[in-house]
């Protein structure tokens, strides 16, 4: 159940996650790659609840995305 094609991400999205890299991951913090963090933030978290979701638990996870070879 990991298919992410029914997953529009909308412009609000991008902006909110380019406002995250800009201040904690600026080398990072182009459109493509929000884009593409936030599929795979999508899909990791996709059974998970957001009160779970802290800061060491995302930075885990973007730690991890910037690992893939993309």
């Amino acid at each position: 159940m990991n298919d992410m094609s029914d997953y529009e991400i909308t412009d609000e999205q991008i902006e909110a996650m380019l406002r995250y890299l800009n201040n904690f991951h600026p080398e990072n913090a182009t459109r493509e790659f929000a884009e593409n963090w936030l599929r795979f933030w999508k899909a990791k978290i996709r059974n998970m609840s957001l009160e779970n979701l802290d800061n060491d638990k995302m930075e885990e996870m973007f730690e991890a995305f910037t690992k893939l070879d993309r």
